[in-house]
């Protein structure tokens, strides 16, 4: 017991080693202290516009100009014809793959994998894929289609692609 008693006033006489005050060292820290500032590019002006009532909100929806708007007459332009869809039609070009080609007396047929791997023949003139596409040439390495695309105004046009074997 006596070397606990001991023990625990050595320990309490070593606490009383640092007898400078908290505030005297802060002080003399901040004093020692090399403040270097940095001058900084002006800031831009900012000119607010005022919100008016008469402006656009972002909440409305936008105005369709008169130039874009169909009118009501019918355009000059080219319609394609209208026509019950094929099976074919259902499937996306780029879900559809060839997969071969075969030659028939009238010929070359190509062999069509849908996406649920079942093999199908097409040949010339048959329509195939979403955008009205109609086969007008089987080659030995490709089907020609000619998809039909509406431009959004009431006007079609026509763009070639092709299905390649893979």
């Amino acid at each position: 017991m006596e070397r606990t008693s001991l023990l625990c006033l050595l320990l309490l006489m070593g606490c009383k080693a640092n007898r400078e005050s908290l505030p005297d060292f802060v002080a003399e820290t901040v004093r020692d202290t090399q403040k270097e500032v940095q001058s900084t590019a002006p800031s831009p002006e900012y000119n607010a516009i005022p919100f008016q009532e008469v402006m656009v909100t972002p909440f409305d929806l936008p105005m369709v100009s008169a130039a874009t708007q169909p009118s009501q007459t019918p355009r000059a332009c080219w319609q394609p014809e209208m026509r019950n869809k094929q099976p074919l039609e259902q499937y996306r070009l780029n879900e559809l793959t060839l997969k071969g080609l075969m030659s028939r007396g009238e010929g070359l047929t190509g062999l069509i994998e849908l996406p649920d791997k079942r093999i199908v023949t097409v040949r010339t003139g048959q329509y195939l894929g979403e955008n009205n596409g109609q086969i007008k040439r089987v080659t030995e390495q490709a089907l020609v289609i000619h998809e039909t695309l509406s431009d959004g105004l009431g006007c079609w046009y026509q763009r070639q692609t092709r299905l390649s074997l893979k």
